[in-house]
């Protein structure tokens, strides 16, 4: 019925979830009790009992409890496959990779007990199974522990008689749990979110002393405190609820201890639980016309930001346009300014050849003029030439008669 306790020679497939002090070393979890441990257990002697630890995932109470004289029996699911999971129906979500995801953890887990075990020299024994269906083998305790586990499991009650049963004197819970009279249960999981996924419910006070009442236990001390949550660095607000098995003839007393930290907490009987019930039932109703004025002061304010978005959207609009055109403007505008400087080349060599046009002009008009000059010259010269010419031609003519 046991488990066969395992050799882990390291921590490389080993979760430690809570911090532990072992021999040469100090391993670092989620949660932080070493300070907090008897707060925790809500002060009970365990020295000498036979004690329960239901839910022990890497076993820190059976340790704590083992260090301080008791004979204790581990308990913990038999496989990751028992984990009540949030069945989200949503896009893109895969359960079967989150069932194979839960499943190696919680063998991690088992692996960071069976390390812790060997190394603090442990005689707890270990079994792991179903809490539905516990075995008659296990016997009875003197001391039934559960440690933060109704919030994970779809129906905290059913735990809670499966296990109860076990203990011939004290049951202690400790849990979160929200500071209210009435046996309230706040479902957690949103649908918006997936989250949480292994997380179902917060129970009030109230509502945890009223499901002990009904297995016959009656709640001794409540008492609360925070307890240090490393991984956050933060300390959470947890409720420690100390009851005793009533004797077979001893009737519910019918009070709900409330907690209040530094006490054993505050007794409220019947009567004053109706009043309660009444004034609060009085808040409710104004919470609820509060919650509709709200409502509608929502739908208004919705759809005044529903018209807001719209002209957004147009002003959106109207600058995406504005910003086209602004580079239809920019990209023409470097086309202009190109072009000119094209121009202003074009130009300028104009000039450059308009100037040496000219000075071949000029030099033109200093031949023609030298031409003219040189027709002058040679007209005069042939004029001379002649009158010589025939001034000669009469000589010889006289001569010849």
């Amino acid at each position: 019925m046991y488990a066969t306790p395992r050799h882990v020679g390291n921590l490389e497939s080993a979760l430690i979830y809570h911090t532990i002090d072992l021999p040469g070393e100090t391993i670092r979890g989620q949660w932080d009790l070493r300070d907090s441990v008897d707060d925790y257990l809500g002060n009970v002697d365990v020295r000498g009992k036979r004690v329960l630890d239901v839910g022990t995932a890497g076993g820190w109470l059976t340790f704590a409890l083992e260090a301080r004289g008791a004979e204790v029996v581990s308990f913990d699911m038999a496989t990751g496959e028992q984990w009540d999971i949030i069945p989200f129906v949503y896009p893109g979500r895969c359960h079967g990779q989150i069932r194979r995801n839960v499943v190696a953890e919680a063998e991690m887990v088992k692996a960071g007990y069976w390390y812790a075990h060997e190394r603090l020299q442990s005689r707890a024994q270990v079994y792991y199974g179903d809490y539905r269906r516990l075995p008659a083998d296990l016997g009875t305790f003197d001391i039934v522990v559960v440690g933060m586990i109704l919030p994970h499991v779809s129906d905290p009650f059913q735990l809670l008689a499966s296990v109860a049963p076990l203990a011939r004197e004290t049951v202690i819970v400790t849990q979160q749990a929200e500071q209210i009279i009435s046996a309230y249960a706040r479902w957690m999981p949103q649908a918006a979110t997936c989250e949480p996924d292994r997380a179902w419910w917060s129970l009030s006070e109230g509502c945890v002393s009223a499901m002990l009442g009904v297995v016959g236990f009656e709640c001794e001390r409540v008492t609360k405190r925070g307890y240090r949550r490393d991984f956050e660095d933060r300390d959470e607000d947890c409720t420690t609820f100390v009851a005793r098995r009533r004797r077979p003839d001893e009737l519910p007393s019918g009070t709900v201890m409330l907690s209040r930290p530094g006490t054993d907490g505050v007794r409220h009987d019947a009567d004053e639980q109706d009043r309660t019930l009444r004034d609060s039932g009085s808040i409710i109703r104004e919470l609820v016309d509060t919650v509709e004025a709200t409502r509608g002061q929502v739908a208004e304010l919705s759809a005044a930001l529903s018209s807001e978005t719209r002209r957004a959207e147009l002003l959106a609009g109207a600058l995406e346009a504005a910003q086209e055109r602004t580079g239809v403007l920019l990209d023409a505008l470097a086309g202009g300014v190109a072009r000119e400087a094209r121009l202003r080349a074009d130009v300028t060599e104009n000039a450059r050849n308009l100037k040496t046009a000219l000075g071949t002009l000029e030099r033109v008009r200093g031949y023609q003029a030298e031409a003219g000059r040189l027709r002058r010259d040679l007209k005069a010269l042939r004029h001379s030439r002649t009158w010589r010419l025939a001034g000669w031609w009469w000589r010889l003519r006289g001569l010849a008669s």
